[in-house]
């Protein structure tokens, strides 16, 4: 067990304020983004013995991750662990899944593009599933919603691009959503930048008279409009699905699905990897025909995460996938038996989120407070907490 110290991206689209507060530092102007804590080559973290994370794991992969690990994903740490603090709206992407990651990383080393470059599309040859757990109150846009209710979120906007994009709705019955987006990001056909403006305006008029059928939506689209002026992508941001997370409530993201976190702090949990597709509302390399063939337009709800509750004080967050799982354990909540032990093996990464928890395992004892992380081996063994504080803990299901 070693303390893990994380590796902050500054992106322009981060808060000043959050992710430094929550991990007890002082505000240094800049947007802190994303704090990772894992071992992916684009930002591996420290461990306090000296070597960072994925130099020790690369030594000695047995003591590391386990052999139950290593027989699913290899000598690597299957997942990555983020803080994530969007002040604005992320950019609108889509992660690849396996088939796509493998081909698309491939293309790119043929072309010749930089591994963390910027105009790279694929980091990696790793599939991004993720979860996003709430630490705050958190506000995203998360796939597509139904032609029926994006049509009726059309009624009452009196502008030209409205009219335009209710008869691209009508005329895409049983084609699903997909022509109508691929039509937004046509930059020969599609709405053009006065036209956003003025659908934008639509929007505002309609929020201030309070007659808007879904006001948070019209809010987003204002919101952008000032962040991106004229952005076509702000119009697909209208047909999407609006998802609030409440503290301590979770989601899941599939591969394919079309996404952009809004605003709030979360602990965000994916495979590792940093392949990431965009269409749009970002300075970054955008690539919208990939985007077109590997997102998925059908019209889902955004899948809320239930915890389990196998005992007092555990809320286990289950993912649909094999990289990763989530629990956060509270020792000292109403009817837990003290100390508390907490399911999981494998390499397993703890993060603080508030007072100060009691750590120990077969292998020694340590403390973690709020913002605090640490990564804990395979080898040892069992975990035990106490004390007042809450963790959450990342582990292989």
């Amino acid at each position: 067990m070693d303390r893990l110290t994380g590796v902050t991206k500054h992106h322009d689209w981060g808060s000043s304020s959050l992710i430094p507060e929550f991990l007890g530092q002082d505000e240094d102007g800049l947007p802190w983004a994303e704090q990772w804590f894992g071992a992916h080559p684009l930002g591996t973290g420290l461990l306090d013995s000296g070597t960072n994370l994925r130099s020790a794991i690369d030594n000695d992969p047995t003591v590391f991750l386990g052999p139950s690990t290593q027989y699913m994903f290899g000598n690597q740490l299957p997942y990555l662990v983020k803080l994530i603090a969007p002040a604005r709206a992320l950019s609108l992407q889509v992660h690849p899944g396996r088939n796509l990651a493998v081909q698309g990383f491939e293309e790119d080393e043929a072309a010749g593009i930089p591994i963390g470059s910027t105009e790279r599309v694929f980091q990696d040859t790793t599939h991004k599933p993720e979860m996003i757990y709430a630490l705050t109150d958190f506000v995203a846009l998360v796939g597509f919603c139904v032609r029926r209710q994006a049509r009726t979120r059309l009624e009452g906007l009196d502008c030209h691009l409205a009219s335009r994009l209710s008869r691209r709705l009508r005329l895409a019955t049983g084609r699903g959503i997909k022509p109508v987006v691929s039509w937004i990001l046509d930059p020969e056909d599609g709405p053009t930048p006065y036209e956003v403006r003025d659908f934008a305006t639509a929007c505002s008029d309609r929020l201030q008279s309070g007659v808007s059928p879904e006001p948070e939506v019209d809010s987003i689209v204002v919101g952008l409009q000032k962040d991106f002026p004229g952005e076509p992508g702000i119009v697909m941001c209208f047909l999407m699905n609006y998802l609030h997370l409440l503290p301590g409530t979770a989601a899941f993201v599939p591969t394919g699905t079309v996404h952009s976190y809004q605003r709030g702090l979360g602990l965000e949990v994916m495979a590792n990897s940093d392949n990431v597709i965009r269409a749009g509302l970002t300075s970054k390399h955008i690539d919208p025909q990939r985007f077109l063939d590997s997102a998925n337009f059908d019209g889902i709800p955004p899948t809320r995460i239930a915890p389990e509750h196998p005992v007092p004080g555990l809320d286990l967050f289950r993912s649909p996938v094999e990289d990763f799982e989530l629990t956060v354990a509270t020792p000292a909540a109403p009817g837990v038996l003290s100390p508390l032990h907490i399911p999981g093996t494998g390499p397993r990464i703890l993060v603080g989120l508030s007072e100060t928890t009691q750590v120990q395992t077969l292998k020694g004892e340590a403390r973690v407070q709020r913002g605090q992380a640490l990564f804990i081996p395979d080898s040892d063994g069992p975990i035990i907490l106490s004390g007042l504080g809450t963790v959450a803990q990342v582990s292989v299901p």
